[in-house]
């Protein structure tokens, strides 16, 4: 029986079979808890709690459907779904939810309208070191004038930054994307033919559906924050060349901004407050005394003037620091066919019993009883009443 067992753990485990436990997740979640093996339990866990992410993200995009017409047996990707018992489901969707709200607080804090994170970036401490001197002067008017300014490039900056990221919600998948997708469908469709097309799939998702699938993610972390890119084109939705006629969002661009607090902004708006704000930082009546501070040789303006392609490359950094945490497998890197997100954390793995753990606590007190007892025996060696026969024994024990 072991033998067999094993010989079960090899072809599932071995290079090109994984797609098994890809596409029947729920039979190879209950082999494994069966066999209480570690290994294949962790992997399907780990493609239902995926799938169960991306379902509890529809449960919020369509909060007036009764949940049960959700609960259908395929998944949004129309994989055929196997019945598993109250108590396994309820792993998966505790782990899922978990899943969810934390891919959810990810994207929020990420697109917010607040952007507060933006606040953490080096360039931006130029904008907050201008702002806590104008709070140290006795002149109300520079100061009215210094707030104005700030609070003009902020909104700006904001709101520039944030269109390219929201614009992802809704852009169409590339034609190499939509290849991938309909490939990893066929594989994993084992109870009928594939004969849809993941683009009418995707296109048919919601926002929130969306950001459950490392086809959002992977389209965020391509968008480029340089002047060799048309990015700036997005910012104004009324005029942008993303507009194709087969996305349904298209033409929608006036409902985005609103639906979404985005005011369209262009390029040179920014550049326009970004010079203004310089002009004040370069003024020296206003900071003599810091540049006294800092240092008396050297004019602080050059030090503290921002700098906007500096601020968009140090953005460009931290949206591609995020997606790639969206897109990290952890220890689910052999998945090659499961577009959901797979980056699970100890958060969502806790759920799951740890069966090599309650193995070493029953092997532990085995193996000293039998050192002990062997310590025993070897200690009567030297007792004078033993005779030839009876040691003989003792020594059969020892070996």
């Amino acid at each position: 029986m072991i033998d067999q067992t094993d010989r079960i753990f090899a072809w599932m485990l071995a290079p090109q079979n994984e797609i098994f436990i890809e596409t029947l997740p729920e039979i190879s979640f209950k082999m494994g808890f069966g066999l209480q093996n570690s290994i294949i339990t962790r992997g399907a866990f780990g493609i239902l709690v995926s799938e169960e992410a991306l379902r509890r993200s529809s449960f919020d995009a369509c909060p007036d459907i009764p949940r049960g017409l959700l609960d259908i047996d395929e998944t949004r990707f129309l994989r055929t779904r196997e019945n598993l018992d109250d108590g396994h489901m309820k792993l998966i969707e505790q782990a899922g939810e978990q899943l969810y709200d934390r891919v959810k607080h990810t994207w929020e804090e990420l697109s917010g309208p607040k952007m507060r994170w933006l606040r953490d970036l080096p360039e931006w401490e130029k904008i907050a070191r201008l702002e806590n001197h104008a709070s140290t002067l006795d002149n109300k008017f520079m100061i009215r004038k210094i707030d104005g300014i700030i609070e003009n490039l902020e909104a700006k900056l904001t709101n520039f930054v944030r269109g390219p990221i929201i614009r992802c919600l809704y852009e169409s998948l590339p034609s190499a994307q939509i290849s991938n997708a309909n490939s990893h469908r066929r594989l994993q469709q084992w109870a009928g033919p594939y004969v849809s097309n993941f683009k009418t799939i995707y296109d048919n998702f919601s926002p929130q559906e969306r950001t459950m699938t490392r086809f959002f993610w992977h389209t965020l972390s391509k968008l480029e924050w340089d002047a060799s890119t048309s990015v700036f084109n997005w910012t104004d939705f009324k005029n942008s060349e993303w507009a194709v006629p087969d996305n349904p969002w298209s033409g929608h661009d006036d409902w985005i901004s609103a639906e979404h607090g985005i005011k369209r902004v262009m390029i040179s708006a920014v550049e326009k407050e970004v010079h203004v704000f310089n002009h004040a930082v370069l003024q020296e009546d206003i900071f003599k005394p810091v540049m006294q501070l800092h240092d008396p040789d050297k004019k602080y303006g050059s030090t503290s003037r921002f700098d906007f392609w500096t601020f968009l490359a140090q953005v460009r950094v931290h949206v591609t620091k995020v997606c790639n945490e969206m897109l990290d497998k952890g220890e689910m890197d052999w998945a090659d066919t499961t577009d959901t997100l797979l980056c699970l954390t100890d958060a969502e793995w806790s759920v799951l019993p740890d069966w090599e753990k309650r193995e070493v606590v029953i092997e532990l007190p085995i193996r000293q009883k039998e050192e002990k007892e062997k310590c025993e025996l070897t200690d009567l060696s030297d007792w004078e009443g033993a005779d030839d026969e009876s040691m003989s024994e003792w020594d059969l024990i020892d070996d």
